[in-house]
């Protein structure tokens, strides 16, 4: 068996059909079998073995070959296998990263891309003709490869020497120096497996932020905008315009003037995406209720953490779900016991979507006008001009994200990449309602985050952020319409009557549920009209009633990983 032709290239970019990660394999020896239908022969693997080469297993292949060590692939019939020498798989394995990058689309790498994908267990190799050097973007993630499920770190969890020694690698590589840049890519490696391990060992235990059946988040301006602009989102974008070409939601209130707005993620590297006015309506197109609970709990999170030297604290999908009221998998055991399996892949998806898709939000704050006086001057004839401030924020930020890879195939392959936990804070938006006479507190329900229906949901949020800003009972009185356009709520024009039907079932369920102890329309009304009666049924008023409540001690919450 000799070294082969067949294979002229340079490099070969490995694209999993189901992640969006890459991994870069330097240039390699390939030796074809002189008979396909033949295993390799004994020959061969004794002058291998002699040589200090073995075979390489699972992914230990993506480690060994992102630590630019020499492979021999041996290719007979439709079989390959992958031969490499014994100390460099032995130094790999001690720590089994494989350097990663986000495939580029750029022009000038996907004008070199061969024809025809090779299929290998799954996996689909884009052959890349006369690239002998990784692209820029290698290394800025590293794929942790161990017996657990992968997980992906990038740049930001590596300190400063360590991106330094990805840059002076690059270097090495455009030079032609492969010893320095072997050892560099070592290093490199071995950062990222310490981030790795660091990283596990420094994620805190996350705090059930429930006591008994309720949890503290904030019912502020902002919060409340947020949700309203979610909901109309969800509601086909009613009440969105476009300002400065983002997508755009306001709301005026005596305190001022509160505005949300979609605006594309900061990506210094990695694919180019489409950040068009069109696109961020795509992205509010998909925004939910869901989404609202979501952020809620991270508040709430927040609120009950002790954070990191950087505001930091920690969510995990699985949590979100578990405080929604998500049922998990279980599994019966030989001894006839269910045991839980975590949370349905689907599930843990759907919840990752959310946070994302809270992560493109901004929020506005308008703040008072003032009147400069002039400098050294008390009286004056000329009125002083006026100046309007805005805040602006991110409504979350988040530093660091954990993934979770399915593996496939014999060789172990990653693929089916989601994220299942985020380190994260609040804007600096949130502060100033933390504490004093700012403070903007409410008390929510677990039965209000399991509910699924628009009506239940929404009615029930409004209950809570203006009956429930304590323990203590209360009520307020709210014209249909002001509560149909808060929460915009749809309603059936052609058959308003379902509208009705629909809004007292749904405040009749929140009675039943304990969520208010009842309601009623505030007058004793007339017969509505027969016909056109809608506007009429709208202008009416109605009580809304809240009992006091009877809180546990704070001391019996849980604290669960």
């Amino acid at each position: 068996m000799q070294p082969s032709e067949e294979y002229p290239f340079d490099s070969v970019w490995i694209i999993s059909t189901e992640t969006e990660l890459c991994m870069w394999v330097p240039p390699h020896v390939f030796i074809r079998a002189d008979d396909k239908s033949k295993p390799v022969s004994q020959a061969l693997i004794d002058d291998l073995t002699a040589r200090g080469y073995e075979r390489i297993k699972g992914t230990a292949l993506y480690v060994v070959a992102s630590q630019l060590n020499d492979i021999i692939t041996v290719v007979y019939g439709d079989d390959t296998e992958y031969w490499a020498a014994s100390k460099n798989i032995e130094r790999a394995l001690a720590y089994p990263v494989a350097l990663s990058f986000k495939f580029p689309q750029r022009a000038d790498l996907l004008t070199q891309v061969a024809r025809g994908p090779y299929i290998n267990d799954g996996t689909k190799m884009l052959l890349i003709r006369g690239m002998a050097l990784p692209p820029p973007e290698w290394g800025e993630y590293g794929l942790i490869l161990t017996d657990e499920n992968p997980q992906t770190l990038g740049l930001e969890n590596l300190s400063d020497t360590a991106r330094q020694t990805r840059q002076a690698l690059q270097t090495a590589l455009s030079k032609g120096y492969k010893e320095e840049a072997q050892i560099m890519a070592l290093q490199l490696s071995e950062a990222y497996f310490r981030a790795h391990e660091n990283h596990n060992k420094r994620l805190p235990d996350i705090p059930n932020p429930f006591i008994g059946d309720k949890m503290k988040t904030l019912s502020d301006q902002v919060t409340q905008t947020t949700l309203g602009a979610i909901s109309a989102a969800q509601s086909g974008g009613i009440d969105w315009d476009e300002e400065n070409n983002f997508p755009t939601y306001s709301r005026k209130v005596d305190s001022g003037m509160t505005s949300v707005q979609i605006r594309p993620p900061d990506v210094p590297s990695g694919p180019i995406l489409d950040i068009s006015y069109e696109s961020l309506r795509r992205l509010l197109s998909t925004f939910n209720d869901i989404d609202g609970d979501v952020l809620l709990l991270m508040i709430a999170e927040a609120l009950v953490q002790t954070p990191d030297e950087r505001g930091m604290v920690w969510i995990s999908a699985g949590k979100l779900l578990d405080y929604r009221g998500i049922d998990p998998i279980y599994k019966t055991n030989e001894n006839g016991i269910k045991i839980r399996h975590g949370h349905r892949q689907e599930a843990l998806i759907r919840a990752g979507e959310s946070i994302e898709r809270l992560a493109s939000l901004w929020v506005a704050v308008a703040l008072n006008i003032y009147e400069d006086k002039p400098s050294g001057q008390t009286k004056s004839k000329k009125r002083p001009p006026k100046r309007a401030y805005t805040r602006e924020s991110r409504l979350i930020e988040i530093s660091e994200i954990i993934y979770q890879h399915e593996l496939i195939g014999e060789q172990n392959i990653p693929t089916n990449r989601y994220p299942v936990a985020w380190r994260f804070r609040i804007g600096p938006w949130h502060q100033p309602f933390l504490t004093g006479a700012n403070r903007q507190m409410a008390l929510i329900t677990r039965t209000a985050l399991k509910y699924e229906a628009q009506f239940e949901k929404r009615l029930a949020r409004y209950c809570i952020f203006h009956l429930r800003m304590n323990s203590g009972g209360g009520q307020i009185t709210r014209k249909l319409q002001t509560i149909f356009d808060e929460l915009h709520l749809s309603i059936n024009q052609s058959d308003p009557q379902k509208t009705r039907d629909r809004f007292e079932k749904a405040m009749n369920r929140l009675v039943t549920d304990n969520q208010i102890a009842e309601w009623h329309y505030s007058e004793t009304y007339g017969d509505l009209p027969s016909r056109g009666w809608l506007p009429t049924w709208l202008a009416r008023k109605i009580d809304i009633i809240v009992a006091p409540l009877q809180l546990p001690d704070a001391s019996k919450a849980s604290t669960n990983r």
